[in-house]
């Protein structure tokens, strides 16, 4: 109740034809009446009570994370991982094992492309999680989410220019939304150091393949 209206005989909410009886504070469960069988000295039902109003949501309901962002991120960052996934020994077998028609650097170059097809697949996944991203934060009720086309630098530096904006725009909105951000950060310093350590270990392995066959 907005204001507490006096006890007295008021239209049902349910069935206007009805009156109901009001305490004061509440409405009695059991206490019905046609409109006709109201006691003569109460002639005219006052109106009945408001509602209490239903309070708006607060601006940090929106719930700040998507599915979207966490697969955006993990798309974006497993480029840095694809590497590592190859086991260096077997490589450098197969590199002394290849057949003339295919040299060692050549099984390298065919390696590496491989390689390189593979990552631009995931960076192009993640583009589209970030277009799915926005769309979700929309149907939340962010208005203006930051623009998802920032995520296609993904293809020459990284995905961070778009995590940052949104989580910019995205806390500004909802006093949340900081998680993204940081989990990106922390797979991409992670993924750095697994990168470099695979970069030294497939160097050292091809060119032990290399000058070996020589």
């Amino acid at each position: 109740m907005s204001r507490q209206a006096p006890a007295g005989w008021y239209p049902d909410p349910g069935e206007p034809d009805q009156l109901r009886w009001w305490d004061g504070t509440e409405w009695a469960t059991d206490t019905v009446a046609p409109r006709t069988s109201v006691a003569v000295d109460d002639p005219e039902p006052a109106a009945a009570p408001a509602p209490a109003p239903v309070p708006a949501p607060a601006p940090g309901a929106a719930r700040a994370s998507t599915v979207w962002i966490w697969a955006a991120i993990a798309a974006s960052v497993l480029p840095l991982y694809t590497g590592a996934f190859l086991d260096m020994e077997a490589v450098a077998r197969l590199f002394g094992e290849a057949s003339a028609a295919l040299t060692p650097a050549g099984w390298i170059v065919a390696g590496l492309s491989l390689l390189v097809v593979v990552d631009l697949v995931l960076v192009a996944l993640a583009v589209l999680f970030a277009r799915l991203d926005q769309r979700a934060l929309r149907r939340r009720g962010i208005p203006s989410p930051f623009g998802w086309g920032w995520a296609a630098l993904a293809f020459v530096a990284t995905l961070g220019v778009y995590v940052a904006g949104r989580t910019f725009v995205v806390h500004r909105e909802t006093g949340r939304g900081l998680a993204p951000f940081w989990g990106w950060l922390v797979a991409t310093a992670v993924g750095l150091v697994v990168f470099a350590v695979w970069i030294t270990l497939f160097s050292d392995a091809a060119w032990e393949a290399v000058t070996t066959a020589r």
